[in-house]
């Protein structure tokens, strides 16, 4: 029967030989060094798992299952210097994004009234003014035009952008209803400053994804499905093997084909079948929607451009019209200075998305490519892929070969795959790890 040892003592303990050993350690081999039981010694483990990163693997050389725990050891969400300004920057953009977002709206549409009747008021007082009111009266009857042109144009041109299907794949997650159906002129607004809301990122989501796949799959999970899920490199996928024989209480083991697998019998125990829980969807069918500048049809960004460049236009009349004098000084603050602030940042903001926004498109194009190659791996599994056989069986287009190509050749490096020449000299990519480890449980 073993002995078992104070929890803070086996817990310093097994850190500590952690710490001399540089990370890596088995339970066998813990339990010879310290002479603790194998009990006291995984209990550690898993609290250790849930402090410090880890990954569980396979040792090269003796084929023992063994902890790889990141070193120097390192907390999990632990940031660095980069990291933590970023994080600064974020929480300063989000400050200033709620303060602008709160007032942009009805400042928008404030200013707009504002200096409607305010125009309709000089207009008047111009008619009454004789000819020393022709330069001014022309400005505004210009500024009127400007507007009426913009609201026909805005009239001809209101069409609503649709999205093809992706090809290679099945749906992405979009806010409902389409763009400009249902959705208000404030949150228009608020899309033409800061981009269109998308679905927000759910942290527990893959962990859900994981326990609904255990238990569809008899209480076994690998690294290779782990892959097959949510598509991390075979170094997260692995840190997620410990990180779930921690959370839903699973016993690792090697297979015979010295893969790690993991069994979670009492996730199998079910009080209420019907109780839902995650829903299964690979990673080859996770497409994120595209990234849109603002999301609204361009009959509507039009009108909101032109509702701006009026009140921009009428802040530097104001500017000009009212005099610094020290009665004139708050007109000159509402209805110049302020506005002119507000209206520069209205089309600022958008326009410094532009580089941002091309960028996450990029990214994008890549990613699903990524989910493609995936997809092609599964589905030709154990065989290898070639580039050319992708594009003649039209799965990857010609023009997209490059990006395919280079897409390839990183996920040789994520996934521990390597390549082959056929007997014509093609270049083969093969993944045998990932292969086995999907067919092994």
């Amino acid at each position: 029967m073993p002995i078992l040892e104070a929890p803070e003592k086996v817990l310093r303990t097994v850190e500590d030989l952690l710490r001399r050993s540089k990370g890596r350690l088995s339970p066998p081999d813990a339990a010879a060094a310290t002479g603790l039981s194998l009990v006291d010694i995984k209990d550690a483990l898993a609290r250790l798992i849930e402090i410090y990163e880890c990954r569980v693997t396979v040792n090269e050389s003796t084929g023992a299952l063994q902890f790889v725990f990141a070193y120097p050891l390192r907390r999990h969400g632990q940031k660095t210097l980069r990291e933590n300004l970023f994080d600064l920057l974020a929480w300063c953009w989000k400050i200033f994004k709620a303060i602008y977002k709160a007032a942009i709206g009805v400042i928008l549409i404030v200013y707009t009234v504002a200096f409607v009747i305010l125009l309709l008021g000089l207009m008047i007082a111009g008619s009454r003014g004789g000819k020393d009111s022709d330069g001014f009266g022309d400005l505004i009857g210009g500024l009127f035009r400007a507007i009426f042109e913009g609201i026909r144009l805005a009239a001809w041109t209101g069409l609503v952008t649709r999205y093809e299907p992706e090809r290679g794949s099945t749906r992405y997650k979009k806010f409902q209803p389409e763009p400009n159906k249902g959705k208000s002129f404030i949150q228009s607004v608020y899309s033409f400053v800061f981009g269109p809301e998308r679905p927000p990122f759910d942290p527990l989501a893959d962990a859900r994804e994981a326990a609904a796949f255990i238990r569809k799959n008899r209480g076994r999970l690998t690294a290779g499905h782990i892959i097959a899920l949510a598509g991390p490199t075979y170094d997260r996928a692995e840190a997620l093997m410990a990180e779930y024989a921690v959370r839903f209480r699973g016993e690792l083991e090697i297979a015979e084909s010295g893969t790690v697998v993991g069994t979670y019998t009492e996730l199998l125990e079910s009080v209420t079948p019907d109780l839902a829980g995650g829903v299964i969807e690979y990673y080859a069918d996770e497409v994120e929607p595209p990234y849109e500048f603002t999301g609204n049809s361009t009959g509507r960004n039009v009108g909101i451009a032109c509702m701006n460049l009026f009140n921009l236009v009428m802040s530097l009349v104001g500017l000009g019209y009212f005099s610094f004098e020290m009665e004139s000084v708050p007109l000159a603050l509402a209805l110049g200075i302020f506005p002119l602030i507000f209206s520069v940042l209205f089309f600022a903001i958008p326009i410094g998305r532009i580089p941002f926004v091309l960028g996450l498109r990029q990214r994008r194009e890549r990613s699903v490519m990524r989910k493609r190659m995936v997809r092609a791996i599964m589905a030709a599994a154990p065989a290898p892929l070639s580039l050319e056989g992708l594009i003649q069986a039209k799965a990857v287009q010609p023009e997209e070969g490059p990006l395919a190509r280079s897409v390839l050749e990183q996920l040789l490096r994520e996934m521990r795959g390597h390549l082959e020449l056929d007997p014509n000299g093609i270049v083969l990519y093969s993944f045998p790890r990932l292969v086995a480890d999907w067919a092994a449980a």
